[in-house]
């Protein structure tokens, strides 16, 4: 999308990095889809918590409601079972997994510790396993409890 991004994105980078470079996007984002839809999801590695305040500030018409997950447990065993949709990890070595989960689960402490400071939702997923934390983070994003056939939003943006 940006050529800047690219050239950041290199590797096991801050997320605080790519989203100091992504927050003008996401504003703009954000500012149009509150135009369109009353109720739409941004998420992705590029938001981070300082990005709260400042897009509250920067539209205050615009009612922002934050969670962010984390896994502070993640391990290479957990990379190499990854069946998902896009299995990123296919070939790497043993090496390569365990510094990738290294990084997520250091990504995560600091995830926790900025909603910590800010006094933002963090779940952790290693903590409560994935469906409780997806219970968990819908609650903290729509203010109920729901059951599990209801959509998250009308509108996802990644």
């Amino acid at each position: 999308m940006l050529p800047e991004l690219d050239e950041l994105d290199q590797g096991d980078v801050p997320g605080t990095a790519v989203g100091d470079l992504m927050y003008p996007h996401i504003e703009q984002a954000v500012e149009v889809c509150s135009e369109e839809a009353e109720q739409f999801m941004v998420e992705g590695p590029e938001i981070v918590p300082a990005m709260v305040p400042r897009l509250a500030a920067a539209l205050p018409t615009v009612t922002i409601r934050a969670c962010f997950l984390g896994n502070t447990r993640f391990s290479g065993d957990d990379l190499a079972g990854y069946r998902g949709p896009k299995p990123q990890h296919a070939g790497a070595t043993r090496t390569e997994l365990d510094a990738a989960a290294a990084w997520i689960r250091h990504e995560s402490g600091l995830l926790r510790r900025g909603c910590g400071r800010l006094s933002l939702p963090y779940v952790d997923v290693g903590d409560l396993g994935f469906e409780a934390a997806m219970m968990e983070a819908r609650r903290h994003l729509l203010g109920r409890q729901f059951l599990k056939h209801e959509p998250l939003a009308p509108r996802t943006l990644s």
